[in-house]
């Protein structure tokens, strides 16, 4: 699967592609599905950074991640807690 990124919306919230990707990975990530039918993931990176990422699939398989930021406190506490 190839993941495509929405670049100036990581840039706003300082994440990179390779962290997004990092957290995407993460094994112990939580996602969700929302109402929209796009997917929410609470991930770690490689570095121990939380992200909240948001992404849809594509027709072609593929990932577009058009949303990444840092975990709220919330979502980090839930992630530990799994």
């Amino acid at each position: 699967m190839e993941i495509q990124f929405h670049l100036e919306n990581l840039a706003k919230h300082g994440v990179t592609a390779e962290e997004a990707e990092e957290a995407l990975a993460d094994a112990n990530g939580l996602t969700n599905k929302t109402k929209g039918g796009a997917f929410l993931v609470i991930g770690k990176t490689f570095s121990g950074r939380f992200l909240e990422i948001a992404y849809r699939k594509l027709p072609d398989k593929n990932a577009f991640v058009f949303h990444a930021m840092d975990a709220r406190e919330h979502q980090k506490k839930r992630y530990k807690q799994r």
